[in-house]
């Protein structure tokens, strides 16, 4: 669409940003000028991770001042933009200076410096609006790396409004993105509030806060500690005798009794329930393959388990890589059946889920596997462990190494067990819990996006006219745009001026 065609608010006139304003190259240096630590006659650099939404100066570069024009010195309404990057979502981002400034700004970066007789931060606006998004993202492009050039922003079409105009749309943006970031401040704190409150449940329901009124409503079903424990170690006991039988037909391995954990500096737990450990409570506590699997992948089979399947509290199929059944048999040791809890070793250490029932045969690797829990429910195990690592609980007190998890660490880890009952209740107030955090999440994750959604529209109303009524008394745009050319026409002529004189 022409000029002339185009359908401008009364007193607005169509023009180019290279018109309104003077496009600067960044500082252009060698890598071995660049300082990493401040020091006299050094300026600070800002480069393309240095700003986003607000300037980040905790990563800096410095270059001597003779390396500096005096014009690559930010200013106040100063824009500064990413001119080449990796990443085609972040070039040409940008961040308005609202002062002046002791610093420059490096090679791949450019600055926007507009005419005083406008109001620069209308610019500024216009470089986060849809529109200016939509023309940078068919702009940049490059064979290894998105690239702006200086005629991309100088050609960029603006819609100048008179200059009392551009002072009554950033006012009213002001307002409303004051009045949006307040809004989105409070989600924000709801956000923390729910995870707060996530931590908050969990401590409660491993303490026996959880279910306390539960526990006075069944105090006379309740099993003594003694007889419970017991059991565990009667059990444990039998499932190693079968599956030594089973295993080490010609080779008796002697039993080793696991034993109970040092409980006396851990929380007071209420009387129905006893310190245990998850050695106790499972028949083994083995460790995933460790190994090269490199030619082992196929495209179906066994389900062959990584770190990544496994999320806090749930199975993730996404990603999930398969082996052959022949090779799944030769893996005793890491096999895994339902109900199984496993835990992560490395990355996202302890994190931890309880492997489904519709998964009947699955294998795994870099993974410490609780087989078959009994005296504990899976769930409560895999929330137990899950709570350590969420509420950020010192390891160390217990003797894991918050940077890595092993079959020992797991084996000793100290476990709070209630009653088979009680677990069922906490397990169930637990996921009622979750269910209603997750669900007010996913509303206030919502209202974020809104949010943003909500400043586009500020900005694409303000852009065509709409957000502020015309004055027909306002002095044209067109003047405007003509005394801005007259400017800048003879700052140039003085510029050629003194360059002939030297």
């Amino acid at each position: 669409m022409s000029q002339q065609e185009l359908e401008l608010p009364q007193g607005w006139i169509e023009t180019n940003v290279g018109i309104i304003s003077k496009l600067l190259r960044g500082v252009s240096y060698k890598k071995d000028q660049a300082k990493k630590n401040k020091a006299n006659n050094l300026i600070p650099i800002l480069r393309a991770n240095n700003f986003n939404q607000t300037f980040l100066l905790d990563d800096l570069v410095y270059l001597p001042k003779n390396l500096i024009k005096s014009e690559q010195m930010i200013q106040k309404n100063d824009i500064i933009l990413s001119m080449s990057s990796g990443s085609k979502r972040l070039v040409g981002k940008s961040i308005l200076a609202t002062s002046d400034m002791n610093y420059a700004f490096g090679t791949f970066c450019g600055l926007i410096r507009p005419s005083k007789l406008i109001h620069g931060k209308l610019l500024g606006f216009f470089l986060h609006s849809a529109e200016y998004r939509n023309i940078i993202s068919s702009l940049s492009k490059g064979s290894n790396i998105n690239n702006l050039r200086r005629e991309h922003i100088e050609l960029l079409r603006f819609s100048l409004p008179p200059l009392n105009e551009q002072k009554r749309i950033v006012s009213k943006i002001d307002e409303l993105f004051s009045k949006i970031d307040s809004t989105k401040q409070s989600l924000e704190d709801t956000k923390l509030q729910l995870e707060q409150y996530k931590q908050s449940l969990l401590k409660s329901a491993f303490e026996g806060k959880l279910t306390k009124k539960w526990r006075e409503e069944n105090i006379q079903n309740i099993v003594s500690n003694e007889n419970r424990l017991k059991e565990i170690l009667e059990k444990r006991n039998e499932l190693w005798i079968k599956r030594n039988e089973l295993l080490q037909k010609n080779k008796r391995k002697k039993y080793v009794k696991p034993q109970s954990p040092n409980s006396k500096n851990f929380p007071r737990l209420p009387n129905s329930w006893f310190w245990g450990s998850f050695d106790q409570v499972s028949e083994r506590i083995t460790v995933g393959h460790v190994g090269s699997m490199k030619n082992e992948y196929i495209s179906s089979g066994i389900p062959f388990l990584r770190s990544q399947n496994v999320r806090t509290n749930r199975f993730e199929f996404v990603g999930m890589k398969f082996i052959s059944k022949k090779f799944h048999n030769t893996l005793q040791k890491s096999k895994l059946e339902p109900n199984d809890v496993v835990v992560v070793r490395s990355g996202s250490v302890g994190t931890s889920c309880v492997i489904p029932l519709n998964v009947k045969d699955a294998n795994c690797s870099d993974l410490v596997i609780i087989k078959q829990p009994h005296g504990i429910l899976s769930k409560f195990g895999s929330y137990y462990i899950n709570s350590i690592v969420e509420t950020q609980i010192k390891l160390q007190k217990v003797g894991i190494a918050l940077d890595h998890f092993n079959t020992n660490s797991v084996a000793k880890l100290p476990l709070p067990i209630p009653t088979i009952q009680e677990q069922e209740q906490i397990v169930l107030q637990i996921e009622q819990g979750f269910s209603l955090i997750q669900n007010t999440t996913k509303i206030v994750e919502s209202s974020l996006q809104n949010l943003q959604t909500m400043k586009m529209s500020v900005l694409k109303q303000a852009f065509e006219g709409k957000l502020v009524p015309q004055d027909p008394n306002d002095e044209p745009a067109s003047v405007l745009l003509e005394r801005i050319k007259s400017t800048k026409e003879s700052q140039s002529t003085k510029q050629r001026g003194m360059k002939n004189v030297k």
